[in-house]
């Protein structure tokens, strides 16, 4: 609705239309077409900075590798300082180079990791972050190392599935919720009252996962490997 408003401004309409499709709303304080998609901002700037990094270690010995080490650590801290959520990430790339080196802690039990998960919520809702993000980080240990109850839940093949197709459902289920909210204005005048919002959340989540898994089956999957296959031939 938001970008059809703009159609009697084409250069205001590809301006925001760039600045979308780079993910730039969300960093930064631009209009955002589908308004999920700002956290799509901060994930690419994690992958360039990660890709930064990565480049420079591998390059450490020469200038410019020590240069994109120093890009990358530049832009990580400006990241970091911009938003202090941005924490949970090191935290992950912390876990991920301690399992990678066989010294993570394998925490078996499950009260550790759920009163780390709790009270990180807790602190994480009175805005401190920082402890936040150090509370949290024997709960994200005990996942990568699969360890504790809720490491065993998330096993369940019901959770596995909705793994698979969760970055489907994550974009398509605004679209979902909205055709779901246009049908129970329809029907709604003619319900009781409090059938109204179950009804509506059991419409919307059964079309958002139907959606979703049509999107990783067509887009993820098939239209995926189709591309890859036109590349190499």
């Amino acid at each position: 609705e938001w970008m059809g408003s703009l159609r009697e401004d084409w250069a205001a309409w590809i301006r925001h239309f760039f600045s979308n499709l780079f993910f730039l709303p969300g960093i930064f304080d631009l209009p955002i077409a589908q308004k999920n998609a700002w956290s799509l901002s901060y994930e690419a700037g994690f992958y360039i900075i990660a890709a930064l990094i990565f480049a420079g270690y591998q390059q450490r010995e020469k200038a410019l590798g020590k240069l994109l080490l120093l890009l990358g650590l530049v832009a990580s801290s400006a990241m970091v300082a911009h938003e202090t959520g941005c924490l949970f990430f090191v935290v992950g790339a912390g876990v991920e180079w301690l399992q990678r080196r066989g010294r993570l802690p394998a925490l078996s039990s499950g009260i550790v990791s759920a009163f780390a998960a709790f009270f990180g919520g807790w602190l994480y809702l009175h805005d401190q972050v920082l402890l936040s993000a150090l509370m949290v980080t024997p709960f994200f240990s005990s996942l990568a190392a699969q360890a504790g109850l809720v490491a065993g839940l998330l096993r369940a093949s019901v959770f596995q599935w909705l793994g698979q197709v969760s970055y489907s459902l994550y974009l398509v289920h605004p679209f979902a919720l909205e055709a779901a909210r246009r049908v129970m204005t329809k029907v709604a005048p003619g319900l009781p009252e409090e059938m109204v919002f179950p009804l509506y959340a059991l419409c919307g989540l059964s079309v958002a996962l139907l959606s979703a898994a049509l999107s990783y089956a067509w887009v993820e999957q098939r239209l995926t490997r189709f591309l890859f296959q036109s590349g190499r031939g």
